[in-house]
C-alpha cells in the first residue's frame, strides 16, 4: 500500500515539473509581446493615419467639384462656338453628309459624338465610323479650335502633317478646297510624303518644296 502510494506522488510531482516547465515557456515567450501601452499607441497612430486620409479625401472632393465646375463654365462659354465651327468644316470636307457634332453629358463628358444620316443615335467617334471619317471630323474639330483661339487675336500659321492620307479622293478634293480657302487668312503649311497629293497641292497653285530626307 505505501508503495503505491510513493508511486503515486512520484507521478504528480513528475507532472508538477512538467506543467512548471510548460509554465515558464508561456512566460518566457510573452516577455517579448507588446504591453497594452505599446498596442495603445498603435493604435492611436493608426486613428492618426485615419484622419489624415479622410482629411485628403475632403481635399480632393473639394478640387474635384471645383474642376467640374470649371469645366462646365468652359464650355459653356466655348463649345457652341467650337461645335458650331466644327460642323460647317465638317460639312464641306464631307459634303453635308456629316454636319452636326455634338459633346457628350453624364458620363460621356468631354467626349465628341457626330449625327449621322438615318441613325436615332448619335456615334461617338471611333468604330465604326471608317480611320478616313475619323481623321475628317478630327480635322474638322482642329480647324474650330484654331480659329475659336485666334478670334481677336494675331493669326498663326497651322501646321499638317499628313492629315489627308487616309481620304477618298473626292473628300480629299473637298479638304483641300477647304484648306485653300484657310490658306488666303492663315499661312498654312501641309506635310506629305505622297507624290499624288504634292500634285494635287502644285494643280492648285500651291508651291511644293522637297525636303532633304535624313542623312
Amino acid at each position: 500500500q505505501l508503495d503505491r502510494e510513493i508511486e503515486a506522488l512520484g507521478a504528480r510531482v513528475k507532472g508538477l515539473v512538467a506543467e512548471r516547465a510548460a509554465l515558464g515557456e508561456r512566460i518566457q515567450a510573452h516577455e517579448g509581446s507588446e504591453t497594452p501601452d505599446g498596442v495603445q499607441s498603435r493604435i492611436d497612430l493608426a486613428q492618426a493615419e485615419g484622419r489624415e486620409v479622410r482629411r485628403e479625401r475632403d481635399r480632393l472632393t473639394v478640387v474635384a467639384a471645383l474642376l467640374e465646375r470649371a469645366e462646365r463654365n468652359f464650355r459653356a462659354e466655348h463649345q457652341p462656338d467650337l461645335v458650331r465651327r466644327a460642323g460647317e468644316y465638317m460639312a464641306d470636307i464631307t459634303g453635308g453628309r456629316y454636319s452636326r457634332l455634338l459633346l457628350g453629358e453624364g458620363s460621356e463628358v468631354g467626349s465628341f459624338h457626330v449625327e449621322v444620316p438615318g441613325l436615332s443615335r448619335a456615334l461617338p467617334i471611333e468604330a465604326p465610323l471608317s480611320t478616313g471619317t475619323r481623321e475628317q471630323i478630327y480635322l474638322a474639330l482642329r480647324l474650330a479650335i484654331v480659329d475659336h483661339l485666334d478670334e481677336g487675336h494675331e493669326t498663326l500659321p497651322l501646321f499638317l502633317d499628313e492629315v489627308l492620307v487616309n481620304w477618298d479622293s473626292a473628300r480629299r478634293e473637298r479638304g483641300l478646297d477647304v484648306l485653300f480657302r484657310l490658306s488666303e487668312r492663315r499661312q498654312t503649311f501641309l506635310f506629305t510624303c505622297h507624290p499624288q497629293i504634292a500634285e494635287e497641292v502644285q494643280a492648285r497653285g500651291g508651291r511644293v518644296v522637297e525636303l532633304p530626307g535624313p542623312g
